[in-house]
């Protein structure tokens, strides 16, 4: 054995270790820079997560809404993101916008452009929700004027409205509504530390090209931004907090994957069965401090 090599890579693996330690104390410390508590609907079993013998591990994931989502085979018309991730917007998270649209090479030009990481707010509940819900009605209204116009079967709305019949109870209420470079700024918008959490996140641009929508209205060609994806969205569940959710996973299944192995499809549980706390420190990383059995639906 090569007992130089050897002790430079376990020298490296401590100090890997330290740096890790090191980073997690100083996200821990002082006060939080967020603290809020959701049920199972907002942070199920994460798909990948399991236990066995074996291994203990287990994660719960963030599961959140933009306002322009919509139930994958059930899209009907053209929806953009939200009004408020709009050019001004991607412009502030660093987007180079200058190309005018009309010009001849602005689609390969912003068709190029590649994702990038920024900071998204994250509102639980509240009007953001109510909003949210109120365009899934309109949803449903639209579709059935597109029945009547037999352009789409009776059999889509059947769908449509089985779907979003559900999601006053079963639907995560964590939406993006707010993306910014400059996390400060976004705090002083958005004060309160247990409804509104800052993440990190990574955004991309889209050029909307012009088109019609069902309505007969017409959409000019525009630039617009989505939220892709959370950096972290897995979130390590502590050994001492994991009784709840065991016991949980084993006697009924929880929502992803249970300690048995058995896939459970989110959603197929209709009431949240736990609430978990989540407190984001100063690098806006999360970390779970409580796990609790609900007696009653929130």
């Amino acid at each position: 054995m090569n007992w130089r090599r050897f002790g430079a890579s376990a020298g490296l693996v401590l100090l890997t270790n330290a740096v890790v330690l090191i980073g997690v104390a100083y996200n821990r410390g002082g006060e939080p820079e967020a603290e809020i508590t959701l049920t199972e609907r907002e942070i199920p079993l994460s798909y990948g997560a399991f236990q066995s013998d074996e291994n203990t591990e287990l994660a719960l994931r963030l599961h959140w809404q933009s306002p322009a989502h919509r139930w994958q085979g059930l899209w009907f018309e053209p929806r953009p993101e939200p009004d408020w991730f709009d050019q001004a917007k991607l412009e502030a998270v660093g987007y180079d916008c200058s190309l005018p649209l009309s010009d001849p090479s602005a689609e390969q030009y912003y068709d190029k452009m590649l994702p990038r990481e920024t900071f998204v707010v994250l509102a639980y509940g509240g009007q953001a929700w109510a909003r949210w819900l109120e365009a899934r009605d309109r949803d449903k209204v639209l579709m059935a004027e597109q029945v009547n116009k037999g352009k789409r079967s009776k059999q889509d709305l059947e769908r449509l409205n089985e779907a979003y019949d559900q999601l006053p109870k079963t639907g995560s209420r964590l939406l993006a509504v707010d993306v910014g470079s400059d996390p400060i700024q976004l705090r002083q918008r958005y004060p309160e530390r247990n409804q509104f959490v800052i993440v990190r996140a990574q955004v991309r641009l889209h050029l909307a090209r012009e088109e019609k929508t069902a309505s007969n209205e017409r959409r000019p060609t525009h630039l617009r931004g989505e939220v892709t994806q959370l950096l972290i969205s897995d979130i390590h569940v502590p050994f001492e907090l994991q009784a709840v959710l065991d016991t949980l996973s084993r006697s009924e299944g929880l929502r992803g994957r249970t300690s048995s192995g058995t896939f459970v499809r989110p959603g197929e549980t209709k009431e949240p069965r736990y609430e978990v706390t989540l407190r984001y420190g100063k690098r806006y990383e999360p970390w779970i401090t409580a796990v609790r059995p609900l007696t009653s639906s929130p």
